[in-house]
């Protein structure tokens, strides 16, 4: 998380706190700390960090289905461009926020690569376009044009910290800190490290802690180990707890040669604790008060930086002075008093779009895809500048570019400075070194691969093995009485001799797509698709690479047609035998042990009405999942009866890879029941809420009450894709906006429509009628080469009977 996510997250629960509706839309990642997270009483949108058109209209679909008073994009950097095709006719206000030296990242990301003049034109527009443009202080006003200072605020960052006094000051150790990314370009701490190296025998017990991470990491320490400072200077490593790094300190340094209202610089205030800085970098310029509550440095060199460290060394007295002002200059940081400025700009400029209209909507259509230029890979895969040249004065601008060639090389420059492309050539086959190196480790794992395969080839082949989703335990939960637990896998990397075991299978039951064919091509395949259905938009091609046989078992004759396309695969790859894991779900008996075994667990719950709220998650499967929705679950708990509990099941792979939701959850109310099974929570609940997961093919089965709540449906659909006519086919009611009352009033009193129930259920889930998993047994007997033997014949001893008629 950079400067400008942690105050855009602090903004935002800042703003819910004072009673306004916030909704967060950034990149993966961008939106939690250890220390820093954002309110749950936040909607979380996740887009891509491109320039592509299918982004741009991601980011438009969110914006008008969330209809915002204003949008804020915090960048510095190009891609607040995307806002103007995004926001175009939507009359909604733009503030754009700028987070740095605009002098500097003009240069460093507006103009890079092809296309500069046109980037400078997408930058200038954006500007115009804007209701107002938030700054970090009044000097970067300088490099606006005139016409735009109209509509400036200066707003600082706010001071997530603050003491009361430095009476402590005194006893804190000889420390120098710093704080930043480990990258030269825009940081120099080169120069505080030599700095360090100049005073090395006059430091009295002073020491340099550089706190961060970055690619010129290596680069410090051979600075520090070059001029045997182990024991002056540390490289730290990253730190979450930047009150308690600067707190201990006595002077924090910011040799930036950019910036624009630095945290760590306004946290060294609030601390009391004096900075050293250049005064070349404006926003560092514009924070430090040279003598009074720290120190600019004129000369960007490590000679000017020791003298102004020394000078601090040997006077306590000053540096004392120093520390108090720096506190005194921080209240100007403090929290309330910059959240009253955001505020007071956000009401203003809602206020004069409602009168008036937005800006953007006066500017003329821009076409960000072809007038940005941004899409440089595409211009030179095609050649297309060719296209805006014609022949004759491309080849005239041919020669010119050959004779300007021609007189660099017999200039004298040229010819001195061939050490330094010597050098650049080495550094580049270092850097091709590098790339061989990791092909070679790639290969290592396709020579293991090769060996599994040759070996299983070799030996004969045995046994059946399951592999499931990592996470799952679906397989073993159904088929567990019927073969040996060594039998079952995830789909994950195993060491050798396991993944020996599945090399030699005879036939692989996979739940997640043609998973091992990379060490076993041979064995049959069965594939049994992890859900009961498929209401998202599958589209999976590993089937297609086999040679082998296979088959697809789908859950019903209507959908196998489409489960031949989800897979890619014939019609005649395609049996409808049903889903194993939904026998259970409509055998009574399984269903009483179930709910046995959960209130006997949970005995507070036994004679309540249980709603389960269970909804998929947002975002890309695995690692950037999250999940957020407008009901406000504390009105939920406020207006439950005693005799009522919500039940709230979200995605496991949210929990798995800490990803983000804003369910506020109330204890004895509103239950996170993570820790039970969807099949278990199904059981025992009265009514069922979802939206696009495939427990509404289960609910279905089980003549659940039940209502979809799907406030995202367009957006969920261009995102990710659905698989059906989702409000066209829906068993039941569906609602597209957030009304707790309405929503407790139907799982109170509404009713199954059975008539749709049914409609459904022959559409979707015809052949799931608790005879499944025999039907799977004898399929994979036959795939096993057994012929059609019943299924007693894997376990002739199994007490489980899932084939009861559900009645």
């Amino acid at each position: 998380m950079t400067g400008i996510d942690k105050v855009a997250v602090e903004v935002c629960n800042e703003m819910v706190l004072r009673g306004h509706e916030v909704v967060y839309i950034t990149v993966p990642g961008k939106f939690k700390t250890e220390y820093l997270e954002l309110s749950k009483r936040i909607r979380l949108h996740l887009i891509s960090n491109n320039y592509r058109k299918n982004n741009i209209e991601k980011l438009r679909s969110i914006l008008l289905a969330e209809m915002p008073d204003v949008v804020i994009p915090m960048f510095s950097n190009s891609i607040v461009s995307i806002f103007l095709g995004a926001l175009r006719g939507t009359g909604i206000p733009l503030i754009l926020s700028e987070h740095s030296d605009p002098e500097y990242y003009i240069d460093r990301w507006w103009t890079l690569g092809r296309g500069r003049e046109e980037k400078r034109h997408a930058r200038l527009m954006s500007f115009y376009a804007a209701d107002q443009v938030h700054l970090l202080n009044h000097k970067f006003a300088d490099d606006l044009p005139d016409f735009l200072k109209d509509k400036l605020s200066v707003i600082p960052n706010p001071v997530p910290i603050l003491i009361d006094d430095i009476s402590t000051f005194n006893d804190r150790e000889k420390i120098v800190v710093s704080i930043g990314r480990l990258e030269e370009s825009g940081k120099n701490l080169s120069l505080l490290i030599h700095a360090f190296s100049l005073l090395k025998n006059r430091l009295n017990g002073w020491k340099l802690h550089i706190y961060g991470d970055g690619p010129d990491k290596e680069y410090y320490r051979s600075i520090i180990s070059q001029e045997s400072l182990h024991d002056h200077v540390k490289l730290k490593g990253f730190t979450e707890k930047p009150k308690e790094v600067i707190g201990g300190s006595r002077v924090f340094c910011i040799p930036s040669v950019f910036e624009g209202c630095p945290l760590t610089l306004i946290e060294s205030k609030a601390l009391g604790v004096p900075a050293l800085g250049f005064h070349d970098c404006t926003g560092v310029q514009q924070m430090i008060h040279h003598g009074v509550d720290g120190l600019l440095i004129q000369e960007r060199t490590p000679q000017a930086i020791s003298i102004a460290l020394e000078a601090l060394f040997r006077d306590e007295g000053y540096l004392e002075s120093l520390s108090k002002n720096a506190l005194e200059d921080a209240k100007k940081y403090e929290r309330g008093r910059v959240f009253d400025q955001w505020e007071s700009m956000i009401e203003r400029v809602v206020s004069q779009s409602k009168a008036y209209g937005s800006k953007l909507d006066s500017v003329p259509y821009y076409n960000l895809q072809q007038q940005l230029n941004f899409e440089l890979d595409e211009l030179t895969k095609n050649f297309s500048y060719q296209k805006r040249l014609s022949p004759e004065s491309y080849l005239n601008e041919w020669r010119k570019a050959q004779r300007y060639i021609g007189d660099v090389e017999r200039s004298f420059s040229w010819r001195i400075t061939k050490p330094l492309r010597w050098m650049k050539l080495l550094l580049r086959s270092l850097l091709d070194f590098r790339v061989s190196l990791k092909k070679v480790m790639s290969r290592k794992v396709v020579l293991r691969n090769w060996l599994l395969r040759k070996i299983g080839g070799m030996l004969p082949s045995r046994g059946v093995v399951f592999i499931d989703v990592p996470g799952f335990q679906d397989m073993k939960t159904t088929f567990g009485s019927f073969f040996e637990k060594e039998c079952f896998f995830e789909n994950m990397p195993f060491p050798f001799f396991k993944d020996l075991k599945i090399a030699r299978a005879k036939v692989i039951v996979s739940a997640c797509g043609a998973v091992k064919s990379e060490i076993n091509q041979k064995a049959s395949r069965l594939e049994l698709w992890h859900a009961s259905g498929a209401v998202k938009s599958v589209d999976n091609h590993s089937y297609k690479r086999l040679s082998s046989k296979y088959v697809i078992a789908s859950p019903s004759d209507d959908m196998s047609n489409q489960y031949a396309k989800y897979f890619n695969v014939s019609i005649e790859d395609v049996l409808s035998v049903g889903v194993p894991k939904t026998d259970k779900l409509i055998c009574p008996s399984s269903l009483q042990s179930m709910r046995d075994d959960f209130f006997s667990k949970n005995k507070e719950l036994y004679g309540k009405k249980v709603y389960l709220f269970a909804p998929t998650f947002r975002g890309q499967w695995p690692t950037d999942v999250w999940y957020s929705c407008k009901l406000d679950f504390s009105k939920i708990a406020s207006r439950l009866q005693e005799d009522e509990v919500f039940l709230v099941k979200l995605h496991p792979s949210i929990f798995n890879y800490n990803g983000y939701h804003n369910i506020d959850f109330v204890a004895g109310k509103v239950i996170d029941a993570r820790d039970c099974s969807i099949d278990q929570l199904l059981a025992v609940s009265d009514a069922v809420i979802s939206d696009y997961s495939s427990i509404i093919f289960d609910a279905v089965l089980m003549n659940k009450k039940m209502v979809l709540y799907a406030e995202d449906i367009d957006l969920y659909d261009l995102d990710r894709g659905l698989s059906y006519d989702y409000r066209g086919l829906a068993p039941c009611p569906i609602m597209e906006s957030p009304d707790e009352l309405k929503l407790l009033n139907f799982l109170r009193w509404g009713v199954v429509d059975q008539y749709a129930y049914k409609l459904f259920r022959d559409y979707f889930v015809n052949r799931c009628d608790g005879n499944s998993t025999s039907r799977v047994l004898e399929l994979i007997n036959e795939l096993a080469g057994k012929g059609h033997g019943k299924s007693k014949s894997f376990n002739s001893g199994s007490s489980i009977q899932y084939g009861e008629s559900p009645g």
